[in-house]
């Protein structure tokens, strides 16, 4: 009888806490759009050479000094209307997780790649899905974003060397 008992309890708490476990606690709602169309990268946006020039290590006298800013733009044509952004890829730096981080065998140390956008002057963070700087796409489908690129010091003092660094980007739609 206590087997049998034990047995009728331990199926009604099972029981019990199945019905607990199926209990809603929240909701995910997924948003978005499929368009007509992608935006075509204007060729001569697609692989650019941004120089930062030549900048003496003595220049970076602490965390957080930029160099002359160098101006890029990133120009789309036939987009759908709405708002369109570019997210910049690639590795952060280590220090500074809102640089770009130099590639893999350059020989300066302490700097990394800023980019800002050039129209509002505030900085572009490496991979922000988030917060983007959205332009709205003109009459003709084109849109033009305005960007500057620059070293900052990651550190009070910057070893000199080569510092290329490489990014890929990405065109958002909303």
């Amino acid at each position: 009888m206590k087997k049998t008992f034990l047995a009728v309890m331990m199926a009604g708490s099972v029981m019990a806490m199945a019905g607990m476990a199926h209990a809603a606690d929240g909701t995910v709602k997924f948003v978005g759009n499929i368009i007509d169309t992608a935006c075509t990268v204007d060729t001569a946006s697609q692989d650019q050479t941004v120089p930062l020039g030549d900048v003496a290590a003595s220049s970076f006298t602490s965390a957080g000094i930029v160099s002359t800013a160098q101006k890029f733009d990133v120009k789309l044509t036939n987009c759908p209307a709405g708002n369109v952004a570019v997210v910049f890829a690639g590795t952060s730096d280590a220090v500074n997780t809102d640089l770009l981080q130099l590639d893999s065998g350059m020989t300066a140390k302490g700097v990394g790649v800023r980019i800002n956008n050039a129209t509002d002057g505030t900085q572009v963070k490496v991979n922000d899905t988030v917060s983007p700087l959205r332009v709205t796409v003109d009459g003709s489908g084109a849109a033009t974003l305005n960007y500057v690129g620059q070293y900052q010091s990651t550190t009070a003092s910057v070893t000199a060397g080569t510092a290329n660094a490489t990014s890929q980007f990405t065109v958002l739609y909303n």
